[in-house]
């Protein structure tokens, strides 16, 4: 399993490397699978995120397909195929109701895309390396980039359809993850787990 989310209560909806989509349902205290979606043409599932009560979007690995999908029945409603990233998980992340933001290894910066329409509004060119995008407490959010062989904590203001750079700091670690804990402190992961402080 890539990754999987809290689809509603007691279900849990799963993508993973093998082409499919599981979904798991809370039985005596053990997670069952019970239903199981199987892509054809595509070379795994690796990303999913939750957009509203009605619907979720997944990612696929190394193509430029982004799928919605209906929570209630599980099917395929409509699909994005430009959004160029090849990253072994693209970064998918809420920036406020209705707009999705898309990132990835080579993806030419972040992509903007309406919820509601299943619409893409915006290519915003910035760094070809977006490892991951984190929405933080204080309506910013986070991403970690690689530049010049160098990896990067980025803070972003998502306004009007811009995105409006605020801090940046460098290490010399691998960032392929990062969670807000607090306002001033944020955990990474790479090759080693590291706290940073803002």
């Amino acid at each position: 399993i890539c990754k999987a989310i809290d689809l509603r209560d007691n279900e849990l909806i799963s993508v993973a490397g093998d082409k499919t989509m599981k979904l798991w349902a809370l039985n005596n205290n053990k997670y069952e699978c019970k239903n199981t979606i199987t892509f054809q043409n595509e070379t795994g599932r690796c990303n999913i995120l939750k957009l509203n009560e009605n619907e979720f979007v997944t990612s696929s690995r190394y193509n430029k397909l982004l799928r919605f999908w209906n929570s209630n029945n599980y099917t395929n409603i409509s699909n994005i195929d430009n959004i160029e990233s090849d990253c072994d998980n693209k970064s998918l992340c809420k920036l406020d109701d209705d707009i999705l933001c898309v990132g990835g290894n080579n993806s030419k910066g972040f992509y903007l895309i309406k919820i509601s329409s299943h619409q893409l509004i915006k290519n915003i060119p910035g760094p070809n390396n977006v490892f991951c995008i984190y929405k933080c407490f204080d309506n910013y959010f986070l991403c970690s980039i690689l530049r010049n062989n160098n990896y990067f904590l980025v803070k972003y203001k998502y306004h009007n359809q811009n995105l409006i750079k605020k801090i940046e700091k460098s290490s010399n670690v691998e960032i392929y993850n990062c969670i807000e804990l607090n306002k001033e402190t944020v955990v990474s992961s790479g090759h080693s787990i590291n706290l940073w402080k803002y």
